[in-house]
C-alpha cells in the first residue's frame, strides 16, 4: 500500500497546491479497498473537489475570479458531502450516495431514451429549437440494458435496503437527497437539505460565507460586482477578464479550506493510516 504523506500548504501557491493535492488523489485510488461501490463516493467527491480547485486557480490567474463563484459553491458541496459521509457510519452514507447516484442516473436514461415519454417530449422541444440539427439516436436496446443493468445494482445487496428507503420518501411527491436517506425521520430536501446539512455538522459559518452569499450572484439578482467607479464618480462595468475583484482573497482562502480540510479526511481512511 502506498503510504500518503501530508505537506504544510502555506508556502504554497493555489497551482501547486492543486498539483499535491491531486497526486494525493492517486495514492488514495490505489490505496481504496472497494473503489467500485463503498469507496467510489468519497473518491468520486474529492476528486470533483479537486477539477473544480483547478478551475478556480486558472480563472484567478486569469483575473476572471466572479467567474470561479458557481465554481467555489460547487467544490463547497463536495467538501460538505465528504465531511458528513466521514463524520460517521461511512460505509452507510456512502451507500446512501451511490444510491441516489443511480437513482438519477436512470433518471437521464429515460430522458435521452427517445422510446419514453419525457425522452420524446425532450426531442419534440429539441426539434423546435434547432429544426436543422440532426438527432443521434442510440438503440432502444441500449438504453434498456442500461436501465436493467442499473436496477440490477439497486435491488442487490447492499443497494437494496437504501434503494427502499428512497421510495419510502420519494412518494412524498419530492426527489430525496442523499443525506436525507440517512435521516428517514427528518428529511429535507433541496438548497434546504444543503443549509440543514451545514447546521449538523457544524458547517454553517462555512456555508454562510461560501454558499448562501453568493445565491443572488448564481441565480442572476446580484450585479453589484460586475460595476466598479470611475474617476468620474459614475460606475460602469468591469471587462469581461483581467480586473481583480475584491472577491478573489476570499474565493482562493474557501477553496484552499476546502482542500486542506478534505484531504486529511482521506489521507485517514485511504492513506495507509499516516
Amino acid at each position: 500500500m502506498t503510504t500518503y504523506t501530508p505537506k504544510a500548504d502555506g508556502d504554497l501557491s493555489l497551482k501547486e497546491l492543486v498539483t499535491l493535492v491531486d497526486k494525493s488523489f492517486w495514492i488514495f485510488r490505489r490505496n481504496a479497498r472497494d473503489p467500485q461501490l463503498v469507496d467510489f463516493p468519497a473518491l468520486a467527491l474529492y476528486r470533483h473537489l479537486i477539477q473544480m480547485a483547478k478551475g478556480i486557480e486558472l480563472l484567478l490567474t486569469a483575473k476572471a475570479g466572479r467567474q470561479a463563484i458557481p465554481l467555489l459553491r460547487s467544490a463547497f458541496e463536495a467538501y460538505l458531502s465528504l465531511k458528513y459521509m466521514f463524520q460517521e457510519r461511512y460505509e452507510e452514507r456512502s451507500l446512501a450516495w451511490l444510491c441516489s447516484y443511480y437513482r438519477r442516473l436512470l433518471q437521464r436514461l429515460d430522458l435521452l431514451d427517445p422510446t419514453t415519454e419525457d425522452g420524446l417530449k425532450l426531442r419534440e422541444e429539441i426539434r423546435n429549437l434547432f429544426p436543422k440539427a440532426p438527432l443521434n439516436y442510440v438503440s432502444r436496446e441500449v438504453y434498456a440494458a442500461n436501465r436493467t443493468r442499473i436496477r440490477e445494482i439497486l435491488n442487490s445487496p447492499p443497494l437494496d435496503i437504501v434503494n427502499k428507503q428512497y421510495d419510502k420518501l420519494k412518494t412524498k411527491g419530492e426527489e430525496p437527497t442523499w443525506h436525507s436517506l440517512d435521516d428517514l425521520e427528518n428529511p429535507e430536501y433541496g438548497y434546504k437539505g444543503i443549509k440543514r446539512l451545514s447546521k449538523r455538522i457544524n458547517l454553517e459559518s462555512l456555508y454562510l460565507i461560501y454558499y448562501a452569499r453568493w445565491s443572488d450572484v448564481i441565480h442572476a439578482k446580484e450585479f453589484e460586482s460586475l460595476l466598479s467607479p470611475l474617476p468620474n464618480g459614475t460606475l460602469d462595468f468591469d471587462p469581461l477578464e483581467g480586473s481583480a475583484s475584491v472577491d478573489d482573497p476570499t474565493i482562493e482562502l474557501g477553496v484552499r479550506t476546502f482542500l486542506r480540510q478534505s484531504t486529511p479526511l482521506m489521507a485517514g481512511k485511504f492513506g495507509s493510516g499516516t
